[in-house]
């Protein structure tokens, strides 16, 4: 991506500013920093601050307001849906996280400089992720099941769907990356809804075998705004032979098998060893069928 010369002391004057807000011992707390940047841009006369803005000042009403606390509500109310919908041979938990000040940043930027909204549609986003000893083509369907189940459940929160910025497979409302997987392998499903008070979050859902490619595999994503806007991280994985420390009864249970993946951490920008144990994370099972797949 290549930036004009204006661009690029406009994006050195905004970097400092960040960098001043995250080491500054006045600043505390997170909506201290988000504040005390949002006020110095504004005194920036630039195109990418002007455009910029409205986003950040977006964040900060965001980590200030009780929309956190709204949250946990509702996602109390979806597990109660979920568990009450589901077979309980499906196990299903629901991980909510509220994006990084970096991260937004990031994003807000690349987002400009790609053309696009600036509308961020997971400042605050669920993910939903099932395991069972179901295969996997049959958790997929359950993943669809659970996506009608969340429509449902939001609608009577007064929350709707909203129409994603990129179509999949020209579905208007739905990014079904199950039924429509990425180049790199990716599969989840994402919903994006909004509130009657016009707050957005996103809904992802996926198997656990899904969620491991995703954050491990080949499908994990590192954005990279000084080269290529999106960049795949490469990943090696092997299987170690050495298990003496181990004290089960070889005899009846083979070696167990872990894999590990190098990948490239995308906040230190080093690579790292991830160990994964390839049966109990890959796939679940009982404990007798495990007995024999060790």
């Amino acid at each position: 991506m290549e930036f004009t010369q204006q661009q690029q002391k406009e994006l050195e004057i905004i970097s400092k500013l960040y960098r001043d807000t995250i080491y500054n011992e006045a600043l505390i707390s997170l909506p201290d920093m988000v504040k005390s940047f949002y006020n110095e841009l504004k005194h920036l006369d630039g195109e990418i601050a002007t455009n910029i803005s409205s986003e950040v000042s977006k964040f900060y009403n965001l980590i200030t307001s009780d929309y956190l606390s709204i949250m946990r509500n509702r996602i109390d109310g979806l597990h109660k849906a979920l568990y009450s919908s589901l077979p309980k041979d499906i196990l299903f938990t629901i991980s909510c996280r509220q994006k990084s000040w970096d991260s937004v940043l990031k994003k807000i930027l690349k987002y400009y400089f790609e053309g696009r909204s600036l509308n961020l549609y997971d400042l605050v986003a669920l993910r939903i992720t099932i395991d069972s000893t179901y295969d996997e083509s049959e958790q997929e369907k359950f993943c669809h099941h659970i996506t009608e189940i969340c429509i449902s459940f939001f609608n009577k929160e007064m929350c709707v769907l909203m129409p994603p910025a990129k179509l999949v497979a020209g579905n208007p409302l739905i990014k079904d990356y199950i039924a429509n997987p990425k180049d790199n392998g990716y599969k989840s499903i994402h919903l994006a809804f909004i509130d009657a008070s016009n707050n957005i979050f996103e809904v992802q859902i996926r198997t656990i075998l899904m969620d491991t490619n995703a954050e491990y595999g080949p499908a994990l994503e590192v954005i990279n705004l000084d080269k290529n806007s999106l960049k795949h991280n490469l990943y090696k994985d092997q299987e170690y032979e050495d298990f003496s420390d181990f004290t089960f009864d070889i005899e009846k249970v083979n070696k167990p098998l872990f894999r590990t993946y190098r990948r490239l951490n995308k906040y230190t920008n080093k690579i790292e060893l991830v160990i994964i144990d390839r049966i109990g994370l890959l796939m679940a099972k009982p404990i007798e069928e495990r007995a024999h797949t060790f």
